[in-house]
């Protein structure tokens, strides 16, 4: 046991380091932003915080920052420990379905995980309660909370709802096809996220059209390739090919509203979670696609290094 704790220690230290040299050399791009805020949050009070969140930022994520902020700690130390927890999540949820130290190595070095590390701060917050979500399934308020709190980090986790309620129709389907009834806990589930769904639609309507607004862009030919791409890897390495294959579909049209780095990014970590889920992650296949997103990490953190920001150019 305390052999396994200090280990714990010495790996959650070690994913801390890697997250602040990270983050620590990346200085322009939305970091700029994000430094700015977090300076102008150390004058803000708790009440304010409450009013502001749901206008201009996610609740959850704007408050993450302002307590770091108020309590006076250096925006790379702060953010590096949240750095350390995500990295740490990601790699527990591997370790408990036994996906080896390859698939881990490639996981951690991942180019969405890079970019998680460093730009997305926002998202990073949703993230970190979304793989806490998946390690501690088994207790399900738990992980549903963890999910909750995933959404209102950042909205954008209203995307992951939409393949997981997808995923879950799918088995809805089977059920009620195959034994002409419905299992309860899956017909509560996907109601339950469509609900939310359409809850969160009509208490922050206002903000998510600003949003969408932002992010509205003309589908590409090359995002639907890619999103074709990762379909064909993902059939290939799951055991439940009908499921995965309705989650992936369902985002081929929001694909062509928001564009494909955004959706393309939400898809490939819905589909890595799951094929860690069902412990097939490091399947041969799926294992070519890792090995090509942590060589496009190179670059990534090349740019971090020189120009001080990963998307240069």
């Amino acid at each position: 046991m305390k052999l396994r704790v200090s280990t714990d220690l010495i790996i959650f230290i070690f994913f801390y380091v890697y997250g602040y040299i990270l983050i620590s050399n990346y200085i322009f791009g939305d970091q700029v932003h994000y430094m700015q805020l977090y300076k102008s949050l150390s004058d803000a009070n708790f009440t304010s915080i409450l009013l502001i969140a749901p206008v201009d930022n996610e609740p959850i994520s704007i408050f993450i920052l302002w307590l770091g902020s108020v309590l006076n700690i250096d925006k790379n130390i702060y953010i590096s420990f949240w750095n350390a927890v995500l990295l740490f999540g990601f790699f527990k949820f591997s370790q408990k379905n036994k996906l080896g130290v390859l698939f881990t190595i490639l996981l951690l070095t991942n180019f969405y995980i890079v970019v998680l590390l460093t730009g997305a701060e926002r998202l990073k917050f949703a993230f970190i309660f979304t793989i806490y979500s998946y390690l501690f399934f088994e207790k399900k308020f738990l992980s549903f909370s963890l999910l909750v709190l995933a959404v209102f980090s950042h909205f954008q986790t209203l995307l992951f709802l939409l393949g997981l309620s997808a995923y879950e129709l799918v088995n809805s389907l089977k059920q009620l096809l195959l034994r002409g009834r419905l299992k309860y806990y899956t017909l509560i589930t996907s109601v339950a996220m469509f609900s939310f769904i359409a809850y969160l639609i009509h208490l922050f309507g206002d903000t998510l059209f600003i949003k969408v607004s932002q992010y509205v862009q003309e589908g590409s030919f090359s995002s639907l390739i890619n999103m074709s791409f990762l379909l064909v890897f993902a059939l290939l390495s799951t055991r439940n090919r009908v499921n995965m294959a309705a989650m992936i579909i369902a985002f081929f049209p929001v694909l062509y509203v928001l564009g494909g780095d955004r959706v393309n990014m939400i898809v490939f970590m819905l589909v890595l979670l799951k094929l860690m889920a069902e412990g097939v992650a490091d399947h041969p296949i799926f294992m070519v696609l890792m090995a090509y997103f942590t060589v496009k990490s190179f670059g990534f953190i090349y740019n971090i290094f020189v120009y001080g920001t990963g998307f240069h150019g």
